[in-house]
């Protein structure tokens, strides 16, 4: 049985986008490929389930990227590296600098690197950072990145390892996949004259996600339309009061807005279930992106088509006309106006919602581990 060694600075129990990358591809790597897969996570990791067929072995660092935690986790890469003839797949940032910290004298046979976006301007504007992350590209095999856009970002940026670079998209989590095809055989049809059109967002409480775009967007609506409008965000709490000023943004506009932290996957199922239309206008912020965006494929496998901006890899995630739509970033009008078409007529949600399904259950993450550990192509 061939071993596999998964490295991160995030996993379970913290619920991000790295951490949902981590367990789907551990899983599916155990599962559908019968790898023996051991993932070296942060102290206070664990498995979320114990069907996940995967070890978990928690190190002595806290998943930052300061100088302390790097060198505990590159401690912890030493340990693993003593298995030269595993595949080894360092998962995002944390350990990328890790790796380039040990600078180990023989590199691993198989060295895989995943990029998710972001890491990439900020390295950029790190000289020391980039140091380190240019040593790791150098042993790696292969180098991952979770969408087309991210994949061109990593090439321009470092074009030494352009040939090493692969995009592989992301798939929709295995709980959703389930929970979507028994509760749902096929998208639901919604009424075309609905006394309120609900509008759903999903995803961290924090500035990159646009939430307030959305907002000013439906503030600018006619007021006929303005006032049918209900707006729910869902998410984890951010650092911050950043629910807060959204509350305070949206009783300004005369935006009727909920907020609803840290659900259940039962509870936010039933958000998805009820919406009328899934909203995510992510922005550029601090040398932040997104780099594809698995909740567009969480409400797509319910029937929801999408409303985005089209920056990082999110253009991946919603194909435009076809599962959805996207906007210019930053074009608040654009959304405004959008939004008032599919208010007034409905009727094509049903067919992009229907679209947006085919896409999110299409595709597996034993598809996804797949193509991420297929030997590179011979140059």
């Amino acid at each position: 049985m061939p071993a596999l060694h998964l490295f991160t600075h995030e996993f379970h129990p913290f619920r991000g986008g790295i951490a949902t990358y981590c367990h789907e591809f551990a899983q599916a790597a155990a599962h559908a490929h019968s790898y023996d897969v051991t993932v070296h996570a942060p102290a206070g990791a664990s498995a979320p389930d114990s069907s996940c067929g995967y070890t978990v072995s928690a190190g002595r660092h806290r998943g930052t990227h300061n100088p302390s935690c790097l060198l505990r986790s590159s401690r912890q890469l030493k340990q693993a590296l003593k298995n030269n003839d595993a595949t080894f797949l360092l998962a995002e940032p944390g350990p990328i600098l890790a790796y380039g910290l040990l600078r180990p004298k023989t590199a691993p046979i198989d060295l895989v690197i995943t990029l998710h976006g972001s890491e990439i301007q900020r390295w950029q504007n790190n000289r020391l950072a980039r140091r380190l992350a240019l040593r790791s590209f150098n042993d790696a095999s292969t180098i991952l990145t979770v969408s087309q856009p991210i994949a061109a970002l990593a090439q321009e940026a470092f074009p030494q390892f352009a040939h090493k670079v692969r995009a592989v998209c992301n798939a929709l989590p295995v709980a959703f996949m389930q929970q979507a095809t028994v509760t749902q055989a096929a998208p639901v049809e919604r009424p075309a004259a609905a006394e309120h059109f609900h509008i759903l967002s999903v995803g961290r409480l924090h500035p990159r996600k646009g939430y307030d775009q959305m907002i000013q967007a439906i503030a600018r609506l006619p007021p006929e339309f303005k006032n049918r409008v209900r707006y729910t965000v869902v998410g984890g709490r951010g650092k911050g009061n950043y629910d807060h000023a959204l509350q305070q943004l949206a009783q300004h506009e005369g935006v009727q807005l909920t907020i609803e932290l840290d659900l259940s996957n039962e509870q936010l199922t039933a958000h998805y279930q009820q919406a009328d239309l899934f909203c995510l206008t992510s922005v550029p912020y601090r040398n932040s992106v997104e780099g594809f965006g698995l909740v567009y494929l969480e409400a797509g496998a319910y029937g929801l088509p999408a409303l985005a901006y089209d920056t990082g890899g999110v253009r991946d995630a919603v194909h435009d006309g076809v599962t959805g739509r996207l906007i210019r970033s930053g074009d608040i009008p654009a959304l405004t106006r959008q939004l008032q078409r599919w208010i007034e007529d409905p009727n094509p949600l049903a067919a992009l919602g229907r679209a947006a399904r085919e896409k999110a259950l299409s595709r597996t993450w034993a598809d996804v581990v797949a193509a991420s550990l297929a030997p590179q192509p011979t140059q």
